[in-house]
């Protein structure tokens, strides 16, 4: 990803932390409204949904870190558990609603 490259610095903090003040708003706007309009029906999914792209953004960046700070001789261990863990997930999910 172009605008994500960890090559330079500064822009990397900055696009960081704009995802994370947009999460961050998120979850509070998502907060104070449940606390504001206290009834069963008012914490919608739908009104997460615009946190899915940063979420993804941020989760695939902490995978690809932990990838690589691993030590070498178990790098490929280690990405064999992760790819794993994800392949099953997505199987789990896929049969959940297959069914």
């Amino acid at each position: 990803m172009a605008v994500f490259d960890k090559k330079e610095k500064h822009g990397f903090k900055v696009n960081m932390s704009f995802l994370l003040s947009i999460i961050v708003c998120g979850i509070y706007s998502i907060a104070y409204f449940c606390i504001k309009a206290p009834f069963w029906s008012s914490p919608k999914a739908g009104y997460a949904l615009y946190l899915t792209v940063p979420l993804a953004i941020l989760f695939a960046l902490g995978l690809e870190t932990a990838g690589k700070t691993a030590p070498i001789r178990f790098r490929l261990v280690w990405q064999a558990i992760l790819s794993g863990w994800f392949g099953t997930l997505m199987v789990i999910l896929y049969l959940s609603y297959a069914g």
